[in-house]
């Protein structure tokens, strides 16, 4: 009996297709992954369904080596010119050229190929249209990537709102990674990937200006990223709402005495908290809180109340940490 051994992994490279060993790489860049542990405040990550804590976000062996390393190279640039002077330096506008597309498409590419969920007949069809597009693109086999349209928007905290929000509304704005294939009962298909403060989306179908305007967001050959950018939208902000959703509806990390235990390192280390972008937004958040209570909540009579009971405004939270924070 002959034994043949083969190397882990043999399969066809889902980008160039050659049969050999794939490399387990992340769908997420892993620039973002590691930026978003550095400056969390505990160093870990959390699972959007969840809950969990977690070291890494979701890998896959995709690509063998040759186009791992083919990916990196725009991923590199736009980790460099982009993600951390925006996440650092707080910058706001931007130069670049054909590698920002490329990048987009790479990033967009991966969500779409790696999704594990099936989706509409319709759907499926017009991720199985572009796919082959995008992949020549990636592999420099054709000067463009179709008819696709690729917008990236720059976001950060919110400070005040119209109207009620999600209490973990910052906590995604800022700090999520996400990423997901798009479709609607009006046959308008595309894909959403969200890093921390950048988000992007490539719309498969045709844009409907009428209903999708997007202004400075539209990603050419080359050009320049900057503010003010505006989304009026029918779609898009929708969908936002409902991923923000899925992580308040998601299992809480810690748990009372553990939030509490934290809280007590915080106070013992608020150099280091404070320096930290969870801190950054925690207290965004308590300031579009206290801002929304004052517009759509009743006034709360403190006088009487046993500040660690629930508060009655029905948030779950306690009433000190809530309605009577600011008392």
């Amino acid at each position: 009996m002959s034994v043949v051994s083969r190397p882990p992994n043999v399969r066809a490279c889902r980008l160039c297709s050659a049969k050999t060993e794939l490399r387990l790489g992340h769908i997420f860049p892993r620039f973002a992954v590691r930026y978003l542990k550095e400056s969390s405040s505990t160093g870990y990550l959390k699972g959007l369904a969840s809950g969990k804590r977690e070291q890494e976000t979701r890998r896959v062996h995709l690509l063998c080596e040759s186009c791992e390393q083919l990916l990196s190279k725009d991923e590199k640039t736009f980790c460099e010119r982009i993600f951390m002077p925006l996440h650092k330096e707080n910058k706001n506008s931007f130069t670049y050229d054909k590698w920002l597309s490329r990048f987009l498409v790479g990033l967009h590419w991966k969500v779409l190929v790696s999704k594990a969920d099936t989706y509409p007949d319709a759907a499926e069809a017009a991720y199985a249209k572009i796919e082959p597009e995008w992949r020549a693109f990636l592999l420099r086999q054709r000067a463009d990537y179709g008819t696709s349209e690729f917008h990236l928007f720059l976001t950060d905290v919110v400070e005040d709102a119209t109207s009620t929000v999600s209490p973990k509304l910052n906590w995604y704005m800022a700090r999520a990674v996400d990423g997901t294939p798009t479709f609607s009962e009006a046959g308008q298909f595309g894909s959403y990937v969200k890093l921390l403060r950048v988000m992007s989306y490539a719309f498969i179908t045709p844009r409907d200006p009428t209903k999708e305007n997007w202004v400075g967001t539209q990603v050419g050959e080359q050009g320049t990223l900057a503010g003010p950018q505006t989304i009026k939208t029918e779609s898009f902000w929708p969908l936002v709402e409902s991923r923000v959703r899925a992580l308040e509806s998601a299992p809480a990390t810690m748990t009372e005495r553990q939030r509490e235990k934290f809280e007590e390192m915080a106070m013992r280390d608020p150099e280091k908290f404070l320096k930290s972008e969870s801190a950054r937004v925690v207290l965004a958040n308590r300031k579009l809180e206290q801002r929304m209570a004052a517009k759509y909540r009743r006034p709360i009579q403190m006088r009487g109340r046993d500040r660690n009971q629930p508060c009655p405004c029905g948030s779950g939270k306690k009433l000190k940490k809530c309605c009577g924070y600011a008392y």
